[in-house]
C-alpha cells in the first residue's frame, strides 16, 4: 500500500487534493445552509403594504380598457356602415 502511495506523481496528488477540497467545501456549504433559519434564506421580511397601490393601478387599467372598448365599438360601427355603403354601391352597379 505504501508503495502505491509513493508511486503517485505530483499531478495525481494535486487532483486528489482538489477533489477532497471540493467535497469539503460542499459539506461546509450544506452545514452552513442548514443552520440558517427561513428568514435568512431567500427574500427578506415583507415591506410596506402595497395593496392600495395595486388596487389603484387595477382601477386605472380598467378605465383604460373601457376607453379602448369604446374606441373599438366605434370602429366596428364605422366598418359596418362602410360595408352597408359598399353593398349598396355594388347592388346599383349590377
Amino acid at each position: 500500500m505504501l508503495h502505491i502511495i509513493n508511486a503517485l506523481e505530483a499531478e495525481a496528488w494535486a487532483g486528489i487534493a482538489g477533489l477532497l477540497g471540493g467535497i469539503g467545501c460542499a459539506i461546509a456549504a450544506v452545514l452552513k445552509g442548514r443552520r440558517k433559519g427561513p428568514v435568512e434564506v431567500g427574500h427578506g421580511a415583507p415591506g410596506e403594504d402595497r395593496t392600495e397601490y395595486v388596487l389603484a393601478e387595477m382601477r386605472a387599467a380598467n378605465v383604460r380598457l373601457g376607453e379602448i372598448e369604446g374606441r373599438v365599438s366605434e370602429i366596428d360601427r364605422r366598418t359596418e356602415d362602410i360595408l352597408v355603403d359598399t353593398r349598396i354601391l355594388r347592388d346599383r352597379r349590377a
